[in-house]
């Protein structure tokens, strides 16, 4: 149940064994969830990620979900990538930093603020919206990583005039899967846009995570379906379409009464 920018919204992430699927037990968990709220403010329950066109999907949609979001998960293979393809150069009046774990004392504040040009990404119909990250909530979220094991690396560009992040991506490398990066956000906030700087932050942070962690094998990402710039960014550094993933969404309503025993 997400707070703040998302108070609306219960998340729910519900898993049945194959062996036992087509009993029940999937809706008898939907219903416990929504008896379970008791926030009048919680208008609206929504799954993410689910297979595209597979048994999670076709479930939710027969119990009044609707379809709202469409991600395509992409995977670049280092082994079989030009390399060449990420010597991409730093346009005049930009210079990158790299960090692994806090970012810059000098940088944070920016940092948060250039985070927030996720915002701008097309989310459908979903009525979940990116966080509204501050400087506090952005420490906060580098030690929740820490305590989790995750390498979390930032590359941000960064402006020369004003000393401001211009754009940023994020990428973690998890110790369950040492030797795959997962690509996270990449944003650039409205007035620097036009520039490449996307493709130029993403580049370093490739860069430095091979010269930093050569064995790393792959890199994964998960893209808005419709937007076709990133998909050719990502293509363009070597990345391929492995899998579709949806969003669903609907009304909470009231779960129904248990039946009298």
């Amino acid at each position: 149940m997400p707070e703040n920018d998302n108070a609306h919204l219960v998340l729910a992430d519900m898993t049945v064994h194959p062996d036992h699927r087509r009993r029940g037990v999937g809706t008898t968990l939907l219903d416990a969830v929504r008896a379970d709220v008791r926030d009048p403010g919680r208008t609206t329950i929504e799954g993410f990620q689910l297979p595209a066109g597979r048994s999670g999907e076709k479930w939710a949609t027969a119990l009044g979900f609707r379809v709202t979001y469409a991600t395509v998960m992409q995977a670049l293979v280092v082994a079989d990538v030009d390399l060449t393809r990420w010597d991409v150069a730093t346009p005049a009046g930009y210079r990158v930093v790299h960090w692994v774990g806090a970012a810059p004392a000098e940088l944070v504040e920016s940092y948060a603020r250039a985070r927030r040009a996720i915002q701008d990404a097309p989310l459908g119909d979903t009525g979940y919206q990116s966080p509204a990250r501050t400087a506090d909530q952005v420490r906060a979220e580098e030690a929740q990583l820490r305590d989790q094991g995750v390498e979390q690396r930032v590359a941000v560009a960064v402006h020369e005039e004003t000393g401001e992040v211009a754009g940023m991506s994020e990428l973690y490398v998890t110790p369950q899967r040492p030797r795959w990066g997962s690509q996270r956000d990449t944003a650039v906030r409205a007035e620097h846009r036009g520039r490449g700087l996307g493709t130029v932050v993403k580049a370093h942070l490739y860069r430095r995570l091979l010269a930093d962690r050569p064995d790393v094998e792959r890199i994964h990402t998960g893209t808005g379906a419709t937007n076709t710039h990133m998909r050719r960014v990502n293509e363009a550094f070597g990345f391929t379409t492995v899998s579709e993933m949806v969003n669903v969404s609907r009304a909470l309503d009231p779960a129904p009464p248990a039946p009298r025993r």
